[in-house]
């Protein structure tokens, strides 16, 4: 037997729940006999939904006929809307082995009915009221809704937890409502404020104008209620006004002084999500500009930097009414990191992934000198140090001030002290200098296993632009063990008072080594 040629004549059809649609198919028999075929429809669900017409039918040899298929998906949730491939298989009736397959795509529309309930209809209360919002999702395709709540008057302030919920086919949600009156009422009668709930489609626009009354609309259900706002002192407490004059006047001022509900808000609405969609700009050499996107429902922002081991340095709170703030005193030329959380009076979010930039390098200040000459850029006008002095680590001030004594070798001599693996060399600070502590320098630095620099040579080439040069191992300070993270050898420039002029320094310092930054040496 030879496989019949099946073809459709549209490979995608449309169909609302509970209406129909056809596909024709043409069938045609490549043998050299009369032959029957079978025509059914398969695929998950649409064969329960599809029906061929005829479903069989005998076609002579070289010949071709038609058959049309019929789909008529049930309405309501028996057929969720989107799109539901289909084969139809052609089969012969003879031989079950020579059959041919078509494929094609039914696109089922999707039918809303989304139902909101408010409970209770109508609260009462001096500052606010409490509602439930029950939504309900009878249509054939899933839904996700925005809620929003408006007074007409502008009267009251909402705040709704969840304010975005799923529903799935046949599922329910609910969600809170809170409607606090915007000026309470310290004498009169019982106000009647009427509200309305609106759930909109997330991923569509919100659209403009009032809700649609009685529920809404399938698509967009809406649903009314009312706050009753009570005064504060009734008839009754107003007669107690005026016989016990004092006993009313503290009664007023525990009203008027009573904690506001905003905090014991934030405790229900719990921690806040981290701010999203943070950018680091640099904004110069030393600053940079921290935005993010805005959080709602908060009290403020915390700003952190971050170092390359994960700690966290130089905090700064940001109003909630800000997304920026810039950052300086920063090193130019420098990898520069931060992170950001939101606060929700005491309750603080996770902080958002860091986001680093580099921050620009600094206009060179150095100017010409003549040849064989050294510059005099830095931070520092002494003038160059003898190589006694370089060997040294500097005068006074310098890197030798923890310690360390003078070297009596001669340039181009081995020094005549030995020294052990990891400890600085000739010149090189030994233990910690006290006086350093809470003062700033210029620093570079290079793993102590596995290096390609000379620490002498540094040393000297350093201490020769600036008398203030020394050299350590980072054990001496142990803070700064875990910045640099392995051992590592330090060549500094300091001691200054302020980070600033540490950054300035490091012009100098890069004249002997590729990079810098301002750090504390604190003991």
């Amino acid at each position: 037997m030879t496989d019949p040629i099946v073809s459709l004549d549209v490979d995608r059809v449309a169909v609302e729940p509970g209406g129909q649609a056809s596909v024709t198919i043409k069938i045609i028999n490549p043998g050299t006999i009369v032959e029957g075929y079978r025509v059914e429809v398969i695929g998950e669900g649409v064969a329960d939904w599809g029906e061929a017409l005829p479903s069989e039918i005998s076609i002579y040899p070289q010949q071709d006929a038609g058959a049309t298929v019929v789909f008529s998906p049930p309405g309501g949730t028996g057929a969720p809307g989107g799109t539901w491939p289909f084969g139809i298989r052609v089969r012969s009736t003879e031989d079950a082995d020579a059959s041919a397959v078509v494929e094609g795509d039914l696109e089922i529309g999707k039918v809303f009915g989304l139902q909101a309930k408010l409970l209770p209809v109508n609260s009462s209360g001096r500052w606010r009221g409490r509602h439930v919002v029950q939504l309900s999702n009878w249509g054939n395709a899933p839904a996700k809704l925005r809620l929003t709540a408006t007074n007409p008057d502008e009267a009251l302030g909402f705040l709704i937890r969840p304010d975005v919920v799923e529903l799935a086919l046949g599922g329910e949600a609910t969600a809170m409502v809170w409607a606090r009156t915007k000026t309470p009422r310290l004498r009169g009668a019982t106000t009647r404020i009427p509200f309305t709930v609106t759930g909109e489609q997330a991923d569509a626009p919100v659209q403009q104008g009032p809700a649609s009354p009685y529920g809404g609309t399938p698509d967009r259900p809406t649903v009314d209620g009312a706050f009753n706002q009570k005064p504060i002192l009734t008839s009754g407490a107003v007669m107690l006004v005026a016989l016990v004059l004092l006993a009313v006047g503290g009664g007023v001022a525990w009203a008027l002084t009573r904690p506001p509900p905003a905090q014991a808000t934030f405790q229900e609405l719990g921690p806040p999500e981290p701010p999203g969609e943070v950018k680091v700009e640099p904004t110069g050499p030393d600053s940079v500009r921290v935005g993010w996107r805005a959080v709602p429902n908060i009290s403020g922002y915390r700003v952190v930097q971050v170092l390359p081991d994960d700690s966290k340095i130089g905090s700064k709170d940001v109003p909630m009414t800000d997304t920026a703030t810039t950052f300086g005193e920063l090193t130019p030329a420098t990898n520069v990191c931060f992170a950001v959380q939101a606060l929700r009076g005491d309750l603080a979010s996770p902080f958002s992934e860091k986001v680093c930039a580099d921050t620009p390098g600094a206009p060179s200040t150095a100017t010409p000198t003549p040849s064989g000459q050294p510059s005099s850029s830095g931070p520092s006008s002494a003038p160059p140090s003898t190589p006694a002095e370089s060997s040294a680590g500097g005068g006074a001030g310098g890197g030798g001030a923890g310690g360390g004594q003078p070297s009596t070798s001669t340039p181009g001599e081995p020094s005549a002290s030995s020294s052990t693996p990891g400890q600085p060399s000739t010149g090189g600070d030994t233990v910690p200098n006290t006086t350093f502590k809470g003062k700033w320098f210029a620093i570079g630095f290079w793993p102590v296993q596995g290096t390609v620099y000379d620490e002498k040579d540094k040393l000297a080439k350093l201490a020769a632009l600036d008398d203030r040069a020394g050299l350590v191992n980072s054990s001496i300070y142990p803070t700064m063990v875990p910045r640099l993270q392995v051992e590592s050898w330090v060549l500094y420039l300091g001691p200054y008072d302020t980070q600033q002029d540490a950054n300035t320094a490091c012009a100098t310092v890069r004249q002997v080594h590729p990079d810098c930054r301002a750090a504390q040496l604190d003991p």
